[in-house]
């Protein structure tokens, strides 16, 4: 039966933080100190928004607040504050301490604290100085820069993004992200732009899934999941998991039989999974629609009847 078999967090949240960078310290302004929020428009989304700073519901890019405009980026509209580059080090040396005060909310939230103060984020000091990341190859080739670690969410993937050409302090964030195609703001800082067209995980499990690389999923995890079309080396996992790390599959009422003498309908507690996926499980090829709304998801109980143990289709 299933398990909770994901929790990627390559996901929507990191094409965030990657657009705070663009729009926090990728000003054409003097090097004491960038401009948040200041000038410019991007090429193709919403750069005026009325706050500035990272905007958008695709992350990180255009959208509702302005702060990155356009699909390479560009700083959006809004009032005009500074953030100094010769604050105390942090991070280990990588990075510096700037004001909260000169970023928005959702951008200081994305930066860690480290040996700033209360009123202080610590960001990587070579974008704050307006060095333009180096080109590198990231997941599954596509193109990428080398991201400061100092940024928490790269930290956090330091074992799934490759190093590639970065230094040891650096990974290869991809300039889309490979989920949705969306940019993720690396590749525009300053001048810089991508090179390529965007990277997207092929579509699998009849299209309710994205081929992604087994490596980006834990050994424990990616064992679950499927290879289905995908190539050698990739697992087909379910697209709304992908794009929603706190992603649940809804509810249902399963009448699966249980193993009894003669076997009756559970009627236990389910939730509704893909087709593709309860087949690749053993005794998956046994389960129904049950009351599941979409017609190639199946109904898999919370409890698994044969041995009432937790089956992780509810988790």
């Amino acid at each position: 039966m299933l398990r909770q078999f994901l929790r990627l967090t390559l996901a929507s949240g990191f094409a965030t933080t990657l657009g705070f960078v663009v729009a926090s310290c990728s000003s054409d302004a003097p090097t004491s100190s960038r401009p948040v929020g200041q000038g410019g428009t991007g090429g193709g989304g919403s750069g005026s928004g009325g706050q500035g700073g990272t905007g958008g519901s695709q992350g990180g890019v255009g959208g509702s607040q302005g702060g990155v405009g356009g699909t390479q980026g560009g700083t959006g509209g809004g009032p005009t504050t500074t953030c100094p580059t010769n604050g105390a080090q942090c991070c280990g040396g990588l990075g510096n301490c700037v004001p909260t005060s000169c970023l928005l909310a959702s951008q200081s939230s994305q930066l860690g604290q480290d040996v700033c103060t209360t009123t202080e984020a610590c960001a990587p000091s070579d974008i704050l100085s307006g060095q333009v990341p180096a080109t590198c190859r990231s997941v599954a080739d596509a193109e990428g820069r080398c991201a400061s670690t100092c940024i928490p969410l790269v930290a956090v993937l330091i074992d799934r993004l490759p190093q590639g050409a970065c230094d040891a302090s650096h990974r290869c964030a991809p300039c889309y992200n490979p989920i949705d195609g969306q940019p993720t703001g690396i590749c525009s800082i300053g001048t810089d732009t991508p090179n390529e067209p965007a990277y997207v995980f092929q579509n699998c499990g009849n299209n309710r899934g994205k081929c992604v690389p087994a490596n980006l999923v834990p050994p424990a995890q990616s064992s679950l999941l499927p290879q289905e079309t995908c190539d050698s080396g990739y697992v087909c996992a379910p697209t709304e998991a992908l794009l929603d790390p706190n992603f649940r599959f809804p509810s249902c009422t399963s009448t699966v039989a249980t193993p009894t003498i003669p076997p009756a309908p559970c009627n236990c507690p389910g939730a509704c999974v893909p087709k593709y996926l309860a087949d690749s499980q053993t005794g998956g090829t046994l389960l129904l629609q049950d009351n599941c709304t979409k017609p190639d998801d199946r109904c898999a109980p919370c409890t698994n009847p044969a041995n009432q143990q937790p089956s992780g289709a509810c988790l």
